[in-house]
């Protein structure tokens, strides 16, 4: 369900959540995400972080199909599969970008 993953230079994880359009979908802000956990793959140490609701800063509601993100001058753009031919009934349409102040 995850569409799209951003990261911040203060160490914040964002996530989109889409499903459907007919659900709204969901932007994650998870807040200064470690990587203090280390699994072994292929003898190389790999640092990674188990998300938990604890971890998370904030979560937006956003209109249905939330697809790519990426952050910028901080702000988060979202960009919405529900315009393309394919999702003809996904209502509503947005064509164009989405920009949301993450401060």
């Amino acid at each position: 369900m995850v569409q799209g993953i951003a990261f911040t230079e203060d160490n914040k994880l964002i996530l989109t959540q889409s499903y459907t359009y007919l659900i709204n979908s969901k932007m994650k802000v998870y807040k200064n995400v470690s990587y203090s956990n280390k699994i072994t793959i292929n003898n190389n140490e790999i640092p990674y972080h188990k998300l938990t609701r604890d971890d998370m800063e904030d979560n937006i509601v956003l209109p249905p199909m939330a697809e790519g993100i990426f952050y910028k001058d901080k702000s988060i753009y979202v960009l919405f599969e529900s315009a393309s031919t394919k999702y003809s009934l996904a209502d509503p349409k947005i064509k164009k970008l989405i920009k949301y102040d993450i401060n």
